[in-house]
């Protein structure tokens, strides 16, 4: 369906990369750290080790906390890591880095603060995006909660490349990046020519 022509005229078409401020990232690794973010958030850590995705931190009621990305990438020495990205500003929900350590128990994870290390861009506009951005296809879960029906093209919705994920909230959110500082020009530079 097109959009209507005053959306439209919102909708910038050249492309653009911008800084997200106050944003946060939490490095969670170790043997058990798919299993540990399994247990506390709301969609499932997929099986393959560089797959990023969306989800959310909830409650024990079921109520969101903190809305987050989670990038998956591999360690210097070949072992799984997750870098949480949250929104780092004071709110009413609590602190993610005590609340993660709260649960961490037994569990065979190393969790701590790489804020300093990381920054978060959007980037969005490009002809690359069209490639992979199309019109959703809604179905029923078994749950009976409507969700999207991504591409059966076997790959994954938003993305296995290092430090790029398909942001797939919205039909035109484009690339989220998440960069080492220090190597932004050369990442930023390179997202324009990601299919």
């Amino acid at each position: 369906m097109p959009l209507p022509p005053i959306l439209r005229s919102l909708v910038r078409s050249t492309p653009t990369v911008a800084p997200i401020p106050h944003r946060a990232v939490i490095s969670v690794s170790g043997s058990q750290a798919a299993e540990f973010l399994n247990g506390l958030t709301a969609a499932s850590v997929p099986a393959h080790p560089q797959s990023h995705f969306y989800s959310a931190l909830l409650h024990a009621q079921g109520r969101v906390l903190h809305d987050i990305f989670i990038w998956a990438q591999t360690t210097f020495k070949g072992r799984p890591e997750y870098l949480v990205e949250y929104d780092g500003r004071p709110s009413e929900a609590p602190p993610v880095l005590p609340m993660l350590k709260r649960y961490v128990l037994r569990s065979k994870v190393k969790i701590k603060d790489v804020t300093e290390e990381y920054d978060i861009w959007q980037a969005w506009g490009s002809e690359a995006e069209h490639i992979w951005e199309n019109e959703r296809q809604w179905d029923f879960a078994r749950s009976g909660v409507i969700e999207p029906r991504w591409d059966k093209d076997g790959q994954w919705p938003w993305g296995s490349t290092v430090g790029l994920l398909k942001d797939r909230r919205a039909v035109g959110m484009g690339h989220r990046l998440l960069v080492r500082k220090g190597d932004r020009r050369k990442q930023l530079v390179a997202i324009f020519k990601v299919r």
